[in-house]
């Protein structure tokens, strides 16, 4: 079915958010005066990506009572995720660069790397995927099997342990790596390709042997668990610990912003409406992934510091560079970008989520699995 769809998940995952970055961000240059387009689109690229957070979670709780099982949003909207989410996560690094370069690195040279990072990043993921899928193979193969053909229970969970710390070293080398680089970007691919690769090849292992179907599982369960209990509330946390809600809610930045944010999101609406046009759903399935594809958070979170971490990184080599005003300024633009990610979270991410929740069940078409 995903293959089937492939096209529309790539104009879905794609056109809407290109929209949202460059409405938003032609608004944000003229409303909150950033000097050049360069900043602007920074601004933009940051305030724009879709939140698995918001999506993933409020589409499987529609599953479990039966809406989006084989058709309509969820079908849709899932495997877009993940998609814009990592080229937004590039987007973001890469205008990073542009707006303040490190090393001195010619606008140039991080437009021609743009591409090697993205195909750099997926070579080196299936790489990495494929190296943990043999390291669970040899963790399988420590232990004898059952008369039945299978493994224990207990070796299943330690090997599905093992695993998800594999995944988790695995992943953050990735990042480091392309941290160490200034290939950020290439990183964030890298990451998803090597989650990709390792499932697609266990997957197919699962008609040969079960255990590989009750460790992906727990292997699933225990990634959630690390993101909802861990990952998610450090998250927030730094991101919470930086803001300034007297500058945000100012007269200078919080209107305009709101600004942005609607256009931003009426024009994504828009774009959304238009690739699913011709395809199997009604108008109000249409409508709620409109609205619910809108929803931010995570990458917000995530990324919404990266100009001001890195402005605060470069500061004495802005200053010797540029000057001391220039340098200032940067630090100024960088701490407005990451206001403006707290503030999209705040408006978005309760929307999105209620509309999908609650409006979604109204429109979406309830799904019965027939007993096997």
């Amino acid at each position: 079915m995903l293959r089937a769809k492939a096209l529309q998940v790539l104009l879905f995952s794609t056109i809407p958010v290109a929209c949202e970055v460059v409405v938003h961000s032609l608004i944000a240059k003229q409303l909150l005066s950033y000097p050049t387009y360069t900043w602007a689109f920074a601004h933009g690229a940051v305030a724009t990506s879709v939140s698995p957070a918001v999506v993933i979670p409020s589409l499987l709780s529609l599953k479990a009572d039966g809406f989006g099982l084989t058709r309509g949003p969820a079908t849709l909207m899932m495997p877009s995720t993940p998609i814009e989410m990592v080229l937004q996560i590039w987007n973001i690094n890469f205008m990073a660069e542009l707006a303040i370069p490190g090393n001195g690195t010619p606008m140039w040279l991080n437009i021609v790397l743009a591409p090697v990072q993205i195909i750099g990043g997926i070579v080196l993921g299936v790489i990495l995927g494929a190296i943990h899928y043999a390291a669970v193979k040899i963790l399988f193969s420590q232990a004898e099997k059952l008369p039945n053909r299978s493994y224990t229970a207990d070796h299943v969970q330690r090997v599905s342990r093992v695993g998800t710390v594999l995944l988790v070293i695995f992943g953050t080398a990735a990042l480091a790596f392309a941290k160490l680089y200034n290939l950020s970007g290439g990183g964030s691919f890298a990451v998803v390709a090597m989650a990709l690769t390792t499932a697609s090849i266990e997957r197919r292992r699962v008609a040969d042997s079960r255990d590989y179907e009750t460790h992906l599982r727990s292997q699933s369960v225990l990634m959630k668990d690390l993101w909802d209990y861990l990952s998610m509330p450090l998250l927030f946390a730094m991101l919470g610990s930086t803001v300034n809600l007297k500058t945000i809610f100012s007269g200078t930045f919080f209107p305009y912003m709101l600004i942005c944010i609607f256009v931003g999101c009426a024009c994504r609406m828009l774009l959304a409406l238009a690739v699913t046009f011709r395809e199997d759903y009604n108008v109000g399935e249409r409508l709620v992934m409109a609205v619910g594809w809108c929803g931010k958070a995570t990458v917000q979170a995530t990324m919404g510091r990266t100009l001001l971490d890195r402005a605060t990184l470069l500061q004495s080599d802005l200053v010797a560079d540029v000057g001391a005003q220039a340098a200032a300024d940067a630090l100024s633009h960088s701490t407005r970008i990451a206001n403006a990610a707290v503030l999209v979270i705040c408006v978005t991410a309760p929307i999105a989520s209620w509309f999908l929740l609650k409006v979604g069940p109204r429109y979406m078409r309830r799904e019965t699995v027939p007993q096997a």
